[in-house]
């Protein structure tokens, strides 16, 4: 039962008990379901080798649907591309439009509250943002990718400030951001940095925890590779590194990564830097047909000096084995691989591994909703709650020119996409 725990510092409390109650039945059932290979202890970090399945088999779940907005019916609200949605304990969902440059609120029953933000380049305000997270201030940072910056507003809509994640260290260079949650006090930050040379480029990827202020405090992850600008190509697997979805934050502080592009390896990191377990679990990669390949070949446009150029490309014959990572409130891992959303049971959108916090497989989910695993994508907004958008990926292709050689050139990237739609639904056992 995924969890996001961010959000005002109030909370229902008996919501949350009786939440956790079952939360906890469910879990504890499970447990013992998954038979993993005793755990080994290498240069101080356990190991734990899980199998491919549950002796149980998968467990599916039909989502009850709540409310929906958007669509071509809904004449009050109407999306552009959605980057990001999370939920407070009040079950609020606060719905950021990339394209619109603001952020849609609705209560529980789904109600229409207000927008916070706006585009410019003035106080709370933001361009093309690409993600939300609740601050240990109790103010909502509003993060753009490039160039990389949290902007902090009130829930009221006053601006409450920003910051540089890094802060100042690009050295003459410039920075973006990939992802930034927050949990617990605690603000982890996925980010580029780029330093120009004599025709080339240094980009090192990282993960860091920031202070409040966005300095840097303790760095995970980084991986730095050397940019020719005199070669348009794009060699995926030089480019992998975790992304927004390639790692998580813990209530406890713990911070899980897929830093390994083509296995089924989690790393786990203490909050203070030291990995201290890692998981894996046999896995067969997803094949890619020539087709799929060429989808993702047409994706890759670069912007130089104002044009959009396609790259030379060397794609992968397989997906990435892991696709997301989620820890919810008591510490299980719920993964989405390679697989998770293809080859699966009509009616079936996702299927995730679940481990518990000592990394052992002990339960593999399948969720029963609408939504096509390809175009659309699921958010988890809260214990018992999950938000598709519907659209998802064709609205972002269609903001970021993606779309390929039917993509419509004259397009108006400021027009909103009139069919892109919310669904929420109840996570229920």
């Amino acid at each position: 039962m995924p969890s996001c725990a961010t959000g005002p510092q109030r909370s229902d409390i008996r919501r949350t008990s009786a939440i956790f109650l079952v939360m906890g039945v469910w879990l504890i059932g499970a447990a013992g379901l998954a038979v993993a290979d005793p755990a080994v202890v290498k240069d101080g970090v356990v190991h734990v080798a899980n199998p491919a399945a549950v002796a149980s088999g998968v467990q599916t779940i039909a989502l009850e649907e709540l409310w929906r907005a958007g669509g071509e019916d809904d004449e009050e609200v109407m999306f552009g591309a959605i980057g990001d949605v999370i939920g407070d304990q009040l079950l609020n969902l606060y719905v950021l439009d990339s394209q619109l440059c603001e952020v849609s609120v609705f209560t529980p029953d789904g109600a229409f509250v207000h927008t916070l933000s706006r585009e410019g380049d003035g106080p709370g305000e933001v361009r093309r943002p690409s993600g939300l997270t609740f601050l240990p201030d109790g103010t909502l940072g509003i993060y753009q990718r490039f160039p990389g910056k949290v902007v902090k507003i009130d829930l009221d809509d006053t601006p409450a400030g920003s910051f540089t994640p890094g802060g100042d260290r690009t050295e003459g260079g410039f920075a973006g951001i990939q992802a930034v949650r927050c949990r617990e006090g605690r603000i982890v930050c996925s980010g580029n940095k780029m330093t120009p040379g004599d025709g080339t480029m240094t980009r090192t990827g990282y993960l860091a925890l920031l202070a409040d202020d966005g300095s840097e405090q303790v760095r995970y992850l980084e991986r730095s590779r050397e940019v020719d600008f005199g070669r348009h190509e794009f060699i995926e697997k030089d480019n992998y590194f975790v992304d927004a979805e390639g790692w998580a934050l813990g209530p406890d502080g713990r911070v899980y990564t897929a830093p390994v592009r083509d296995r089924y390896r989690i790393e786990v990191y203490a909050s203070d830097g030291e990995r201290e377990l890692v998981i894996e679990r046999e896995f067969d990669p997803y094949r890619r047909t020539q087709q799929e390949k060429d989808d993702v070949a047409t994706g890759v446009v670069a912007m130089i000096n104002g044009r959009r150029v396609q790259l030379d490309t060397q794609i992968e014959d397989h997906d990435p084995a892991i696709a997301s990572l989620h820890v919810d409130d008591a510490g299980y891992l719920w993964v989405r691989h390679g697989r998770s959303g293809r080859e699966q049971p009509d009616g079936v959108m996702l299927t995730y591994d679940v481990f518990d916090p000592q990394g052992q497989l002990v339960r593999q989910v399948a969720f029963r909703c609408e939504g096509d695993a390809k175009e659309d994508k699921l958010f988890f907004t809260a214990p018992d709650r999950a938000l598709l958008v519907k659209g998802y990926r064709q609205a972002r292709r269609s903001m970021f020119g993606g779309g390929g050689e039917d993509a419509d050139e004259d397009a108006d990237e400021d027009q909103p996409a009139s069919d892109l739609e919310i669904i929420c639904y109840r996570i229920a056992n």
